[in-house]
């Protein structure tokens, strides 16, 4: 099947159905962009490292994942207390390796993960 071209430049042109497609992709693009790019499930796992800008966290024995820290991204301590669950503000040096922690994250425009809120999973009492 032919598409019918451009006279000026010879590149094909859009009708019907792929003008419709287009148009919907561009929508669907900017939607996107404007309603925060989507929130991910939480993620949780052992934390192996943190430094300035980024936390990487092992979800299991043989994966890794990694989330940049922004001045957005939020930090709690959680554990249940006499049957209450109890979550508290902390800062970023309350942080130790080896820790249980739960990311909540969203995906940046680069396809990146940003941490939005860092939980500390405190054993029981």
């Amino acid at each position: 099947m032919a598409f019918p071209r451009n006279q000026a430049s010879g590149a094909p042109r859009l009708t019907g159905v792929s003008t419709l497609l287009r148009g919907l992709c561009t929508f669907g693009v900017l939607i996107a962009l404007c309603l925060g790019q989507g929130v991910y499930p939480i993620s949780r796992g052992i934390l192996k490292s943190i430094s300035q800008g980024q936390l990487s966290v092992a979800v299991d024995d043989e994966h890794e994942m990694k989330f940049r820290i922004t001045r957005k991204t939020r930090f709690f301590a959680s554990r249940r207390d006499q049957g209450k669950q109890r979550t508290e503000d902390v800062k970023v040096s309350s942080l130790q390796l080896g820790q249980s922690v739960a990311v909540e994250a969203q995906s940046a425009i680069d396809g990146s993960f940003e941490a939005v809120r860092v939980t500390i999973e405190l054993p029981n009492y």
